[in-house]
């Protein structure tokens, strides 16, 4: 597994910050969103709230991320992802 944070810096994209537990095949196995507006979303192969669904395919490398306007990624550890996914109510 890989953890990545991604920080969205436009103020038009509704997502400020997002967090993914990625599979050694590059498929997202959870998610997380933190929105401006201070609520969250979650997603998981068992489930997701009302905004949030896992990303379709294989998701892209830090570089990937960090190479497109107004993203900047960088890796997590497991532990930091977990804290994260229980603080916005993960199941």
């Amino acid at each position: 597994m890989r953890y990545l944070a991604v920080e969205h810096h436009s103020e038009y994209d509704h997502i400020a910050l997002s967090f993914s537990e990625i599979l050694e095949t590059g498929e997202e196995w959870r998610r997380i969103e933190l929105f401006r507006d201070g609520e969250s979303g979650l997603a998981a192969t068992s489930g997701f709230t009302e905004f949030t669904k896992l990303s379709r395919g294989s998701m892209p490398s830090i570089a990937e991320f960090s190479s497109w306007p107004n993203l900047s990624a960088r890796e997590i550890t497991p532990v930091e992802f977990q804290i994260e996914w229980l603080t916005v109510g993960g199941w």
